[in-house]
């Protein structure tokens, strides 16, 4: 085997590797987003803000994010159930890519969980 050959070999290997970190990564954020945002519905009717502010602002500025993100999370949450999440989640081996939270947001625009598992969907 030549060095060109080797170096090739190397660097899929290290390619590999930073694609199955980042598959673990985007997993762990998504998880993490919608465990957050199940238990901020969980508190929702609870969350009290000063007058003339809305709650998920608040929330939104001690997390240091935009209130419309906060918005986002707690609509998928609301609209995505955990075992579709999960579903969702272990499609790539079912349709060869994988789901990021930017697929969550555009899948929790459709209302009924049975057109987001369509097969017609996913076409």
């Amino acid at each position: 085997m030549g060095n060109e050959t080797i170096l090739q070999s190397d660097f899929a290997s290290v390619v590999e590797q930073f694609r199955q970190r980042l598959r673990v990564a985007v997993v762990l954020d998504i998880r993490c987003r919608y465990e957050f945002a199940n238990k901020l519905r969980a508190f929702s009717g609870g969350l009290k803000a000063p007058v003339g502010r809305r709650p998920l602002a608040v929330v939104a500025r001690h997390l240091d994010m935009d209130e419309s993100a906060v918005r986002r999370m707690a609509v998928i949450a609301a609209t995505i159930s955990p075992d579709e999440l999960e579903w969702l989640l272990s499609l790539p081996v079912q349709i060869g890519w994988h789901v990021t939270w930017s697929h969550l947001e555009a899948l929790a625009t459709v209302r009924q969980g049975s057109c987001r598992a369509s097969h017609e969907f996913w076409a």
